[in-house]
């Protein structure tokens, strides 16, 4: 799962990259309780470079990359085990445009790998490029469903904002 704030609950921001990357999987890289260095470096890299982390060297503390590639690290950590379902919340808050490319192709070939997808957000851009399938939800509560067919920015805005009890779906 990737975590609304990397910052809060995603990372340690005192290790470096790669043991950020590899902390979802530790006990695949330790034997009698001592983790393998060399082994779990050889495999985080691998993870990293395929989700196209870049900036300082991946022994550096996690806090020298842009929040871009803070964010791609999170990515690299959950995919070491492809899960049946990927929970990005929030992915490419705080991020620039070019992180946002690069983090919205890991999410189209998570789905194209048949991999789940429940993408939370509040970018309604976000949503409609990368979505087939959403549930508004306003005050804790589903308000409306929406298809490939319904879904335009004018449907989403109006359930995700409208005031009066009208369930859309």
């Amino acid at each position: 799962m990737i975590p609304e704030s990397r910052k809060d609950d995603g990372l340690i921001f005192l290790r470096s990259v790669i043991e950020n990357a590899s902390l979802s999987r530790l006990p695949f890289f330790a034997t009698l309780g001592v983790v393998q260095r060399r082994r779990e470096r050889a495999t985080a890299r691998l993870m990293l470079e395929e989700c196209e982390v870049r900036g300082a060297s991946y022994a550096a503390p996690v806090t020298t990359l842009s929040g871009g590639n803070q964010q791609k690290v999170l990515f690299a950590k959950w995919l070491f085990r492809p899960p049946r379902v990927f929970i990005a919340d929030e992915p490419t808050r705080g991020i620039d445009v070019g992180a946002k490319r690069a983090i919205y192709e890991l999410i189209h070939s998570l789905a194209a790998q048949g991999i789940g997808v429940l993408l939370i957000s509040s970018e309604h851009e976000e949503i409609l490029g990368l979505a087939h399938r959403v549930l508004v939800m306003r005050n804790g509560r589903i308000v409306a469903e929406l298809d490939r067919q319904t879904m335009n920015e004018d449907a989403l805005l109006h359930a995700a904002f409208a005031t009066t009890g009208t369930k859309v779906a």
